[in-house]
């Protein structure tokens, strides 16, 4: 009876151990989930090892992630202001399912495509960088944040779509009367 109550704590130790391990192996797995996510919530579609890692990607989507968390720390992240934040996550977002693609490209290709996708980061880190200092000059607040955010993104979005018809030869549209 001693070797069965041996045997069996034996077991119980073993039963512990796996499940102790699994637990920690799906907190790691979460906790570098969340090292990935560009916004909050939303799984990124990078690789886990871009959190740490040293390709133009990475360090891209690194500079995206730190870009869009400083954007939410402005006043007003997310309250009257939300779908303006919802606008720029989805840009966020799209650009870092770009530089996922752009990671698979071949070397010749690739060096184009990075560079515009490192335009699309500056640009969104430039609109941070502004909107953080008028934040601390004390010039906007609350919905002003939002106004210039949206603005901002308004600005990337016509920037981008201008490159795209300048790379395709079309000629660019001309101002809409009144802009």
């Amino acid at each position: 009876m001693t070797a069965s109550l041996v045997a069996l704590a034996l077991i119980l130790v073993a039963v512990a151990a796996g499940v102790a391990a699994t637990a920690i192996a799906l907190a790691v797995g979460r906790a570098a989930r969340r090292g990935t996510q560009v916004v909050p919530g939303h799984d990124s579609p990078a690789p886990p090892g871009w959190a740490r890692g040293h390709t133009p990607e990475a360090r891209l989507h690194r500079r995206l992630r730190d870009a869009v968390a400083a954007l939410r720390t402005l006043p007003d992240a997310g309250g009257p202001s939300a779908a303006v934040w919802a606008d720029l996550d989805r840009y966020a977002l799209t650009l870092d399912q770009v530089l996922v693609s752009v990671s698979a490209l071949p070397d010749g290709v690739r060096e184009p495509a990075l560079a515009r996708c490192t335009a699309d980061v500056e640009a969104i880190e430039a609109a941070a960088g502004r909107l953080a200092e008028q934040a601390a000059a004390g010039s906007l607040r609350g919905v002003d944040i939002a106004t210039a955010l949206g603005e901002q993104v308004d600005h990337l979005t016509s920037a981008r779509a201008e490159v795209d018809a300048i790379e395709s030869g079309d000629p660019p549209l001309p101002p809409a009367a009144g802009a």
